[in-house]
């Protein structure tokens, strides 16, 4: 029988030395990533993974999906491999929205709700998922989903 045998790591790509090493709200994020990633700049979708210890210091970034103008293909099982390979107890999903629009779509949401189940099943609690639109506006989809306000 013939079969593939695999070898996983995770390649530091740059260290980031972050002032607030812990994440205690999404203003939190929100900074974080308006200051590494630039997204409320991009002009197509991109998905950006936090993952945090269970004390929740940031362990890694990941940038996990670039899409087009108005979405963005994101695949649970990338999610949760990165969170993995980092050794994560939680994650938070940022991404953005071209249109300068912080509304979470339906589709924002409903893929909120399938990574909750999914992170149940994983014991990877999900903290957040927040999506940034023009001038560092945003929108939570996970307090959207529980019927809070941000």
């Amino acid at each position: 029988m013939k079969f593939n045998k695999f070898h996983l790591e995770m390649v530091k790509d740059k260290t980031f030395n972050y002032d607030n090493t812990k994440i205690g709200s999404s203003i939190d994020v929100v900074k974080l990533i308006s200051d590494l990633e630039k997204l409320e700049n991009l002009t197509q979708e991109t998905m950006v993974l936090i993952c945090l210890d269970c004390k929740n210091n940031i362990v890694g970034i990941s940038e996990i999906a670039k899409g087009g103008i108005n979405f963005c293909n994101i695949d649970l099982r990338n999610i949760f491999k990165v969170a993995l390979l980092a050794n994560a107890c939680k994650v938070i999903l940022v991404h953005n929205h071209p249109s300068g629009d912080s509304k979470p779509s339906n589709a924002d949401l409903e893929l909120t709700e399938h990574i909750l189940n999914a992170s149940e099943i994983m014991r990877i609690q999900l903290v957040d998922h927040i999506v940034i639109g023009e001038n560092s506006k945003f929108t939570s989809c996970v307090y959207m989903l529980r019927g809070k306000e941000n």
